[in-house]
């Protein structure tokens, strides 16, 4: 009798089991064509208890009846139609063998729990591996990985704050310094300028020491003479006694024909002075062109900066965009992390920008020689259309070069030191001409003798006066070969600095050549790098409403904006390219160099 009824309870759920495994089965094929993360999760919280029920409800099957076997195979068979589509369900019937073996004389039990739990099997075949994703995924993420989405705020932050409060810190006290007052401050605070300027006072000095060489010079002398024993006395007659001599002249000599050599040396100091000031001049524009690259480099610095600072706003939106998909269930938290990884790298790149204009504007304080540089900052002008309005400088070189033969202080300079060279060499050949210069003296003397009167010191030198006028002409014969070797080396002197003008105007040519191909180039690639600028920001929108949706990835994302940056990274470089090199070639032309 007991056989009996256990028999109709067993074939009663399997009955029963199999009714409720059709219709869980067309409900999950409804459900799996559109799955949602919050069914999901409901779904998972259900198949968790089940799965342990299902181990309790076996264990308790009573004895090992040959009848109850069949059911069991059927058991099988039925779930196994439901295994085409989750084939896990034969692994959690296979435990039933083991259980069966254990006898428990007590059959009322499994009847009342099997009733309990009819759906317990069928909810273990519906964990399909597309479901445990969510699954694992997501109850961890809500409850461990909220905590680090919040840091993105306090870490941008203290960025935003230091990008925002250092750069300001410049300009406060001084003021900010347009380019025509750093030229000017560098011109008159350069050491190196000073030391050129005193090299310009020595070879004034001697302009003027050779000029004055044509002056007459004038001597005056003072002797004093002891003469003990026989001596000459004033009336010629010589006795041995002791006497003292004190004597005075003055004497002048003039030089009347030198061999050419004092007009000579005087036109070759004077084109050394001429010289020495184009070397002035050519310092103070190198310094010029110092300060204007530095200028420009602090100016292209700033740009970096705000592009850099941009993408650091746009990483930080999108991180709070990749929150709200993330929670929403729209993209795995593996994207969230990357977004953050991105923002802290856009962050990292605004540090070092700001550290390089900070160095930028140290380089440019140092070559002004300023004594503080801590507030020291530069006026942002506006560039407008570097374009446009620089095109005019960029003319052919050969025309630039014509132009800067006539004004360029180093070319200048060269020219001068050759003029002054061949005038040297008529110095040097001044020694072979005879030299004729004109003497003129005064002089007089007061006698004592001892054991005689002396006669009072007016009469003396009234008495021994006596003037002189001499003419001196001296006729070089043979000097060791001196003059021979002062012309040669005054000949190869002029050779040399024949070659060095042909080196200055040679290499001013080859500046001029590169620094027009250097601006054609710059506004050819400032042309592209706008072309490209325009298209890597349509990627980047695209992109950007892509992402937004959920429908790209992060690295898509990062993609696009990494060429946008770096489009735009080119763009600005050849802006303040062509701009210093449009600048360069007005240098060249004699224009004022400014930025307006």
């Amino acid at each position: 009798m007991k056989k009996t009824i256990i028999f109709c309870g067993l074939l009663c759920l399997c009955l029963s089991i199999q009714a409720q495994t059709q219709t869980r089965r067309r409900t999950y094929i409804e459900k799996a064509k559109d799955p949602r993360p919050e069914q999901v999760q409901s779904q998972s919280a259900q198949t968790e208890e089940p799965v342990q029920r299902v181990t309790v409800q076996v264990k308790e099957e009573p004895k090992e009846e040959l009848p109850a076997q069949p059911v069991i195979i059927r058991k099988e068979q039925e779930v196994s139609t439901s295994a085409e589509v989750l084939p896990q369900s034969k692994e959690e019937v296979v435990p039933e063998q083991p259980i069966i073996q254990q006898k428990e004389p007590t059959p009322v039990q499994p009847v009342v729990e099997t009733k309990k739990e009819p759906a317990i099997p069928v909810e273990q075949p519906k964990a399909e591996p597309k479901r445990e994703i969510p699954k694992t995924v997501t109850p961890p993420v809500t409850q461990k990985k909220e905590t680090p989405l919040v840091q993105p705020e306090p870490d941008y932050a203290p960025i935003q704050e230091a990008v925002q409060v250092k750069a300001p810190l410049f300009a406060q006290g001084t003021g900010k310094w347009t380019l025509r007052q750093c030229v000017d401050y560098a011109v008159e605070n350069n050491i190196d300028l000073r030391q050129q300027l005193l090299k310009v006072k020595n070879a004034e000095i001697d302009l003027s020491t050779t000029k004055n060489s044509r002056l007459p010079d004038l001597t005056a002398s003072v002797g004093q003479d002891f003469s003990f024993g026989r001596s000459t006395l004033g009336d010629n007659t010589s006795q041995s006694v002791n006497s003292t001599r004190t004597s005075f002249g003055v004497s002048s000599s003039t030089p009347i024909f030198t061999g050419f050599r004092i007009p000579n040396q005087t036109k070759a100091d004077q084109l050394t002075l001429f010289s020495v000031t184009e070397g002035l001049k050519k310092a103070k524009e190198n310094l010029e062109l110092q300060v204007v690259s530095l200028y420009l480099d602090v100016l292209f610095k700033k740009e970096i900066l705000k592009a850099y600072q941009e993408q650091v706003e746009y990483s930080y939106q999108q991180v709070e965009r990749t929150k709200i998909l993330f929670e929403s269930g729209k993209i795995p938290a593996s994207q969230l992390y990357d977004i953050n990884a991105q923002l802290a790298k856009d962050e990292l790149n605004v540090t070092m920008a700001v550290n390089d204009l900070d160095l930028s504007l140290l380089n440019l304080s140092q070559a002004l020689n300023l004594p503080q540089t801590e507030n020291f900052d530069i006026e942002e002008p506006n560039l407008g259309d570097v374009i446009y309005n620089n095109i005019s400088s960029v003319i052919p070189p050969d025309q630039v070069y014509n132009l800067a033969l006539g004004i360029k202080p180093h070319v200048k300079e060269a020219e001068y030191k050759l003029q002054s060279s061949e005038k040297l060499l008529k110095v040097a050949q001044s020694g072979y001409w005879p030299t004729l210069s004109l003497g003129l003296g005064y002089s007089t003397s007061y006698r004592t003798v001892s054991g005689q009167d002396t006669p009072s010191f007016g009469k003396q030198i009234k008495d021994y006066g006596s003037e002189y006028i001499s003419l001196s002409l001296s006729i070089p014969i043979f000097n060791r070969f001196q003059t021979r070797n002062q012309v040669r080396s005054a000949r190869l002197n002029i050779e040399n600095e024949t070659l060095a003008l042909d080196n200055v105007k040679l290499a001013l040519y080859k500046e001029i050549q590169q620094a027009y191909q250097s601006a054609t180039a710059a506004q050819a690639k400032y042309s592209s790098t706008a072309k490209a600028y325009d298209a890597a920001d349509e990627s980047f929108k695209y992109a950007q409403e892509r992402y937004e949706i959920g429908k790209s990835t992060v690295f898509e994302f990062n993609e696009a904006k990494t060429k946008l940056l770096t489009s735009r990274s080119e763009q600005i470089q050849a802006k303040y390219d062509f701009l210093f090199r449009s600048k360069i070639l007005d240098f060249y032309q004699g224009k004022p160099i400014d930025i307006e």
